[in-house]
């Protein structure tokens, strides 16, 4: 916009037809010189021109992302070595899949694009503190391209959707709160002036600021020189499978094993799970286990279970979690029966914890049941086996907005039945479309086992 009206050129339709005269849209005054016959006119100006361009903007934007989803598919695309960075990048590819759907039905709104960039900004941050590794500039260069891409249309929709009335309104009740609140006699717009400091004379301050230009410069080698040996940091050595020695098998599944084992170095006990790599190749699973790497290295809370490290060996992917040795709440059950009132509200109440931070960053547990809930030795539960979940778009607000349901309900539509038979929500065993009440489902029957 500021291109076309900073030029001299004049406004011509896409149709090859008339050239309209080239108008400049006139700055802002104080003064109560102009009529608003003619200000009106110019919001109606500009309006056309920003009605006219947004479609071709938005098409481009659709264009784009779809290129990026494309890109960053499993199939075309290796997941990366950090799996906190791997679980970042997914999470941005799903924003970018939501963002092309509501853009195609005609949905997005600027407050949707604000929304969007909190997110990004999220993401990137959360990149940058959680990782030391040097694929962090794929996230950042993810983010910044998303970024360019959705700008524009963004602005623009910004700008078809002011209201100026509504604007003018939440103004003069800003005045009369100000007035009432600071105590202020004067008139507001020279009230505004004095706070923003505009009295001041603008020739004092650029000398001002040329001294302290001045004195930056000079200091600033000296500064570099001192700050070179802080930012070299020593790399980590990759963990390997001779750096743990077995105790003793945990417990055996369809996809490989979970061991005791003990680190040589710190002496310190932690169970590893080992994945066969070619029961995962013969079952096409090789993108999950990468999910569920993804998962567990990203996930920080107290009621889901901590990794450590990950490494790959000739014949195994191996994952190295934190030990829980209070075993699980399916032998609990086994052995004492239903559970006090007292002990069920406890340990329902951390599980419930634990799946409202999964689902907020968009992940489907998928196999909840009284096997996967661990005990510590202090007795409080940690959620474990992501070996079956799914990650969906992240969510980090609440939704009060009309359909919200029926979007989480129909989240992923792959019609894969899957999970322990007694704990399968309908939807998934009738192969419709499912989300995170799944899990909700199966938190009903674990509480209904504690308690009968």
């Amino acid at each position: 916009l500021s291109k076309h009206f900073g030029s001299s050129e004049s406004i011509t339709d896409d149709d090859g037809g008339r050239c309209s005269p080239h108008m400049r849209p006139r700055s802002r005054s104080l003064s109560p010189g102009r009529s608003s016959t003619c200000y009106d006119n110019e919001i109606v100006m500009m309006n056309h021109v920003y009605r006219e361009r947004f479609p071709k903007a938005t098409a481009q934007m659709e264009e784009r992302l779809l290129e990026i989803v494309t890109h960053y598919s499993p199939d075309s695309s290796l997941p990366l070595a950090d799996g906190v960075l791997g679980f970042i990048q997914h999470q941005l590819v799903e924003l970018v899949r939501d963002c092309l759907d509501k853009s195609q039905k005609g949905l997005v709104t600027s407050r949707y694009f604000a929304e969007l960039q909190e997110k990004l900004e999220k993401l990137f941050h959360e990149a940058y503190e959680r990782s030391e590794s040097e694929e962090v500039t794929v996230i950042t260069q993810l983010v910044r391209k998303i970024l360019i891409i959705i700008s524009r249309p963004a602005r623009l929709l910004e700008c078809l959707e002011f209201d100026p009335e509504e604007f003018y309104h939440l103004l003069e009740a800003a005045e009369g709160h100000a007035k009432v609140g600071q105590g202020i006699k004067t008139d507001i717009p020279r009230y505004i002036i004095s706070q923003l400091g505009l009295t001041r004379d603008p020739l004092e301050d650029m000398v001002q600021l040329e001294h302290e230009a001045a004195a930056t410069v000079s200091v600033e080698p000296d500064a570099a020189v001192e700050k070179t040996p802080q930012t070299l940091t020593p790399t980590r050595r990759k963990p390997l499978e001779s750096d743990f020695e077995t105790i003793k098998l945990i417990s055996n599944g369809a996809y490989g094993a979970v061991y005791l084992v003990r680190h040589k170095e710190t002496r310190q006990r932690f169970a590893m799970k080992k994945i066969n790599r070619q029961n995962l190749v013969l079952r096409n699973q090789i993108q999950q286990a990468f999910v569920e790497r993804d998962i567990l290295t990203f996930a920080e809370n107290p009621f889901v279970v901590s990794m450590f490290c990950s490494f790959e060996t000739r014949r195994h992917l191996c994952m190295v979690m934190e030990y829980v040795e209070g075993g699980d709440c399916a032998n609990l059950l086994k052995n004492m029966g239903p559970l006090p009132v007292e002990m069920s509200r406890m340990y329902f109440a951390e599980t419930v914890l634990a799946l409202e931070y999964l689902h907020n960053y968009g992940i489907v547990h998928r196999d909840l049941k009284p096997d996967n809930l661990l005990i510590t030795s202090m007795g409080h539960i940690k959620l474990t086996d992501f070996g079956l979940s799914k990650i969906g778009l992240m969510n980090m607000t609440t939704n009060l907005y009309e359909g919200h349901m029926e979007k989480d309900t129909r989240e992923f539509i792959d019609k894969q039945v899957c999970g322990t038979p007694e704990y399968i929500a309908p939807e998934v065993i009738l192969r419709q479309g499912y989300g995170k009440p799944v899990d909700w489902w199966a938190m009903g029957i674990i509480l209904y086992e504690f308690l009968v």
